[in-house]
């Protein structure tokens, strides 16, 4: 029950991130000033409308996959399927916490006085910062809370030897005899 409610979370947190995506993608600008810089949101255009399209996709094959962690998986099934599930659930997770520890050490650098911004930039620095720090960074460790217990609870509710690396359990090994 805990991995079901572990895969929906997840799935629900990758469906809401590609949304925005998706209005991105027809190649709208509102709301990207918020995630990216004012010169950047001027220029944007095909190659933004489909990194977003890309970044969209991305997060729904993860919904999908994080879906697919909840049923039984069909007889044709590889049995190699739940190490790749295995390996899908962990690299959302680890992609996740990855991005929440960037965008708290790069807008902290500069914050702390580390780091420092061109003058002309530094508004426009501030605007961006305060949507990342308290919009952006939440949601992102969000992500990374859910993805990490699905990825935890799919790891413990597979059977032991078929989430790990190495030959597929209960394979039949061939005879020897002559």
């Amino acid at each position: 029950m805990r991995q079901r409610v572990a895969a929906h979370l997840a799935a629900a947190w990758a469906i809401a991130f590609a949304a925005p995506h998706v209005y991105w993608a027809t190649g709208r600008t509102e709301g990207l000033g918020t995630a990216l810089s004012d010169e950047v949101v001027a220029h944007a255009g095909t190659r933004m409308a489909v990194s977003c399209g890309v970044v969209a996709l991305f997060c729904l094959c993860g919904a999908a996959t994080a879906l697919a962690t909840t049923g039984g998986r069909p007889s044709r099934v590889h049995r190699l399927a739940p190490r790749v599930l295995t390996g899908l659930v962990w690299l959302g997770a680890v992609l996740l916490v990855a991005r929440s520890v960037d965008i708290f050490v790069e807008f902290n650098l500069v914050l702390t006085g580390i780091a420092h911004v061109p003058a002309a930039d530094h508004a426009n620095y501030l605007h961006l910062a305060r949507w990342f720090m308290f919009g952006y960074l939440p949601w992102f460790v969000l992500g990374a809370v859910a993805w990490t217990r699905l990825a935890w609870t799919y790891t413990r509710s597979v059977p032991r030897g078929k989430a790990l690396a190495g030959p597929v359990s209960g394979t039949p090994r061939p005879s020897r005899r002559r």
